[in-house]
């Protein structure tokens, strides 16, 4: 639904596998959690600094 409406949407997103996920934990600091997924050293992870929440999936390891 998101690639219809929305340009920068991935057409291939590991979301449509069910294989990444968007997260935000309340009661965590995101920069903190954001370090802790890099540090598993395990699929792709993004940070969206304006909606404070982290992207994760199971991809190859990269981090945007």
């Amino acid at each position: 639904m998101l690639a219809r409406r929305r340009a920068n949407v991935a057409r291939n997103s590991l979301h449509m596998e069910g294989l990444a996920a968007e997260i935000r934990i309340l009661d965590r600091s995101i920069g903190d959690v954001r370090k802790l997924e890099m540090s598993l050293k395990a699929g792709g992870v993004a940070y969206y600094h304006k909606s404070r929440h982290l992207h994760v999936d199971v991809g190859p390891i990269r981090y945007w």
